[in-house]
């Protein structure tokens, strides 16, 4: 109850909640996963066949290896002009840095 008492004093949290919602729902629905299209089965093996035979694979090649602090909690990546940027932390601490990569 004091997750729903911060939200009610706090329009910025409620906010970002409602946000996130969307997101969730926006994303799930790009994916497929509320989609329509699917048929309605009682056969709970045809359903999964069916969803993995939409479900995308992707491979991968290592090319290179870097150095990274094993410390480090990732939150996430993004490239951007040619430059990989992370962002790390946990409860209280955050950062974001630039790897160079050569």
């Amino acid at each position: 109850m004091a997750i729903l008492s911060a939200l009610r004093r706090s329009r910025a949290a409620a906010a970002a909640v409602l946000l996130g919602t969307v997101g969730f729902l926006a994303t799930a629905g790009a994916f497929g996963a509320c989609g329509s299209d699917v048929p309605k089965t009682a056969n709970a093996a045809s359903d999964s066949s069916t969803v993995a035979a939409r479900t995308p694979t992707f491979g991968f090649d290592v090319v290179s290896e870097h150095p990274h602090d094993p410390t480090a909690f990732t939150q996430g990546l993004q490239w951007f002009n040619g430059r990989l940027f992370e962002s790390t932390g946990e409860v209280g601490t955050s950062g974001i840095a630039r790897a160079a990569l050569k």
